[in-house]
């Protein structure tokens, strides 16, 4: 490649020293009419020479010989002309210093020629291509496209596309813009015939294969709508990033397109965030995440590592899932700095041996059973393990120093109508109440809605559905859900561990609540189908513990704001004789055999209703372990 780009210099070199030479002779041949007197032939040849060192001596200087062909235009031309005018004055300098008799209008001619032949000598490339693309037929691979925005990233395509890059993928015919000033007028040679609520009639009448948005600082909300109405065409649509992305493109000979997703759509915009505080509440420090393996504790440990924690805890119990974060990790991360330990949160001894071996300065608590259906079919087992889970890494932190307990926590946990929403309420209630535990670490919890991609999420199953030929199935077609990309989630969770100070429930801000059968639909198109013509959508009726819509906050609960604008901080009263209450509940689980009773007690206590139909004097005694007099004293670093 190298000695290919070193080729194309000298064979420009030498073609400039010929433009040179037959410019100054030309302009002479015209200056004389035709009929160069033998007595100026000398002056001629010692100018010529002249011309052609400063021509070239300017053009290294000024980087005439660096550029890439393609891509000339015009600070290629204004190059030249610096180096035609410069030519100009010196061969006219010359003139006068050394008193050459020969007419000054040559040196004028020539620098004209000589500007002309070698900016065209430049363009030739660029233009043979446009000349192709624009008057010859387009290869019949290129698909016909419609461009979405008449704006710079618009005009960067079409030339890449029709100007730049002979044999690309697509060949825009139609461009669409919203500002009506715009439409009439040509981008870069192609029309601009419309606006966005045109473009399904537009895309018939041009023939269009596909369409690009090329719109990269459209908000969330404006790539939604202007989605909304391109795939009605049902044609594959296409969107660059970033104005960045395209010029990056450009140099690799490549460009910035993508397709939708539907990640691209469902989101606010995500505001950059300061995670300047993060890195220094993180850098240098031992981190543990229980659930290590999992959707959102995989996105922990990555994030982690990235803010240079000093040494990584993975605790979980799936040695599959465990696996599989080591296999990625290694690839970016020094293994020394991350240890993979399998067990589970229901036992005690290993997560005690864990902690005291690498004594973390924080905890994330992420491992739990978190699926709904299966929940409802396996309640003891729901209890055991984000209940007594919970309470068992809770004790395993106090007993051994650790400073920070972050409980990842979900919106089922609200007004919840199934077991799994109930058990992480009741966890949030522990985290609340053994705030106060005398040994200094200090418990907090965070609340927010769904993630996208996490497993068993509703979106990998409707992605399964489609890819299988449908039908697609949702249990009803007004439920609602809120939904966050895993890694703005964990960002804010990272952030929010930086403000607590213990006994918090922090709750993020999710945007708005995404219908399910809205979402199937757009999946459904996304993947180049017609809902209920290709892919039929089928409801199914609400599942036992399914609620139709979530909710992020308790009625008794107000929020207050923190300095960071999407996270909050929520306040409720306390629970009486929660000790009692929790003790029973964890009884009637190891019992194991009354699955009536423990339904009652556990959403009686999670929602906090009738607690009082059960006085302490009657209930069990167990009671919450508290840390030993030996682990109070200890010094917390």
């Amino acid at each position: 490649m190298f000695m290919k780009s070193r080729y194309k210099q000298l064979i420009l070199i030498f073609a400039d020293i010929a433009i040179v030479m037959f410019s100054y002779w030309y302009a002479a041949f015209l200056r004389y009419a035709g009929a160069i007197p033998e007595e100026a032939v000398q002056r001629l040849i010692y100018c010529t020479a002249v011309a052609v060192i400063s021509a070239l001596c300017l053009s290294i200087i000024l980087g005439c010989y660096s550029g890439l062909w393609q891509y000339a235009g015009f600070e290629t031309m204004l190059r030249q002309g610096v180096v035609s005018a410069v030519c100009v004055m010196i061969l006219l300098a010359v003139k006068y210093a050394v008193n050459i008799s020969m007419s000054g209008s040559i040196a004028v001619i020539f620098g004209i020629l000589m500007f002309i032949l070698t900016s065209g000598i430049r363009l030739m490339t660029r233009f043979a291509a446009w000349f192709k693309s624009s008057y010859m037929t387009k290869s019949s691979a290129a698909k016909r496209a419609v461009i979405v925005g008449a704006g710079d990233t618009g005009a960067m395509i079409i030339k890449r596309a029709r100007g730049e890059s002979p044999g690309g993928n697509f060949n825009p015919v139609a461009v669409v813009d919203n500002d009506l000033g715009k439409i009439g007028l040509k981008l870069c040679g192609v029309k601009v015939v419309g606006n966005t609520d045109a473009v399904e009639g537009i895309c018939k009448a041009y023939r269009a294969e596909e369409i690009i948005i090329a719109i990269p600082s459209a908000t969330k909300k404006e790539l939604y709508d202007i989605f909304r109405k391109c795939i009605k065409t049902n044609l594959p649509i296409k969107f660059t990033r970033n104005f960045a992305d395209v010029k990056n493109y450009l140099q690799e000979d490549k460009v910035a397109l993508k397709n939708v997703t539907l990640e691209d759509l469902l989101f606010r915009d995500v505001i950059e965030q300061d995670m300047s505080g993060v890195r220094e509440f993180i850098n240098g420090r031992v981190v543990m995440v229980t659930g290590g393996a999992g959707s959102i504790g995989s996105e922990l440990c990555r994030q982690a590592l990235t803010f240079g924690c000093s040494l990584l805890i993975i605790y979980d119990f799936n040695e599959n899932g465990l696996y599989e974060i080591n296999e990625e990790l290694q690839e970016k991360f020094d293994t020394a700095r991350y240890k993979l330990c399998l067990g589970s949160v229901r036992e005690e001894s290993r997560l005690d041996e864990v902690i005291k071996t690498y004594t973390p300065y924080i905890v994330f608590h992420a491992a739990a059973h978190k699926h709904v259906p299966m929940m409802e079919l396996n309640p003891f087992e729901a209890i055991k393990n984000n209940v007594m889970g919970t309470m068992n890494v809770i004790n395993a932190c106090i007993d051994n120093g650790v400073k920070k307990f972050i409980l990842i926590s979900t919106d089922k946990a609200v007004n919840t109508v199934n077991v799994m929403g109930a058990s992480k309420r009741i966890a949030e209630l522990i985290v609340k109440n053994m705030n106060n535990n005398g040994a200094g670490t200090e418990l907090a919890a965070v609340r927010f809605g769904n993630v996208l991609g996490s497993n068993g999420s509703v979106i990998p199953k409707f992605k399964r559905q489609i890819a299988n030929g449908g039908p697609v199935t949702l249990t009803h077609k007004d439920m609602t859900r809120y939904f966050m990309t895993i890694p703005e989630a964990v960002s804010l969770v990272l952030t929010a561990g930086t403000f607590a100070k213990g006994g918090e429930i922090f709750v993020l801000d999710m945007g708005h609540p995404i219908k399910i059968y809205d979402l199937a639909v757009d999946l459904i198109r996304l993947s180049g189908y017609e809902p209920n013509i290709d892919i039929k959508i089928e409801v199914t009726g609400l599942r036992p513990g399914e609620k139709l819509y979530e909710e992020l906050f308790l009625n008794d609960e107000t929020v207050d704001k923190t300095s960071h604008d999407k996270i909050f901080i929520l306040k409720s009263s306390s629970v009486q004789n929660f000790e009692f209450h929790l003790n029973n509940i964890i009884n009637i689980a190891k019992d194991g055999h009354d699955e009536k009773l423990l339904r009652e007690a556990v959403f009686n206590l999670a929602n906090d209703e009738n607690r009082n139909k059960i006085t302490p004097e009657a209930g069990p005694n167990t009671q919450i372990k508290q840390p030993s007099a030996a682990r109070l004293n200890k010094k917390i670093i």
